[in-house]
């Protein structure tokens, strides 16, 4: 008995608020219920955004071969005008790094080839000046889009490179080959449009010593070529 009261006063000493329940509170009278917090999906993994950043990426690529052609074709080097059609088809598959790296490489290529002759101001035809003027507006659209790409590439590959660190050791190897497309154009992208900043340049200046009337293109009066 002495054990039960000792016990009891021992409880009777403990604060009531140490071990009474909370009971949800009742909303107040008249007062607007709060809207429920609506759920947040999920933001999509590098994985799964990589394919729209590769088509992004192929898009502007295109438009950029496409207009490096028709300059290839205006200064008359038609074996590299035939690799850059190639590459454009190549594009439009299944194309993966090792793909996208080619007609990178091939692009480059074209740029430094034909930027040789904007800066020596190679003499051209009639029908070669025909052709540069239709090269000028996929070489808007290209250099356009890059301005969107140079963002998405960035944001894309911050995002990969936290994936790639969380994943651990184990899983690291197997998700960077996953995502090696996506990594490509994330490195690339800042040094194509570097260079396509510079080729901008030229083609204006190699059109007003040559007397080419960009004006004549829709799009040009608009577009800033940076002369």
């Amino acid at each position: 008995m002495k054990k039960v009261i000792s016990t009891l006063m021992f409880l009777a000493l403990i604060p009531l608020s140490s071990y009474t329940l909370s009971m949800p509170s009742m909303p107040k009278f008249g007062a607007k219920p709060e809207p429920e917090s609506e759920a947040k999906e999920p933001a999509a993994s590098a994985a799964d955004s990589q394919d729209a950043l590769v088509s992004q990426f192929k898009d502007t690529l295109s438009s950029i071969l496409l207009a490096q052609k028709y300059l290839a074709i205006a200064f008359d080097q038609a074996d590299q005008a035939s690799q850059l059609d190639a590459e454009m088809t190549s594009l439009e598959g299944d194309c993966g790094k090792d793909c996208l790296a080619r007609a990178t490489k091939v692009s480059v290529d074209a740029n430094k080839s034909i930027g040789k002759k904007l800066d020596a101001q190679a003499e051209i035809s009639a029908e070669g000046k025909a052709n540069y003027l239709l090269a000028i507006p996929p070489y808007i659209k290209g250099t356009l889009s890059a301005k969107d790409l140079a963002t998405a590439a960035a944001d894309w590959g911050k995002q990969a490179t936290g994936e790639i660190k969380s994943a651990g050791m184990m899983n690291a190897p197997k998700l960077k080959k996953k995502l090696d497309s996506g990594m490509y154009v994330a490195q690339q992208t800042p040094k194509l449009i570097k260079n396509w900043a510079t080729a901008t340049k030229q083609l204006a200046t190699y059109a007003k010593a040559s007397d080419i009337d960009l004006g004549a293109v829709e799009g040009a009066s608009d577009f800033d070529f940076g002369d």
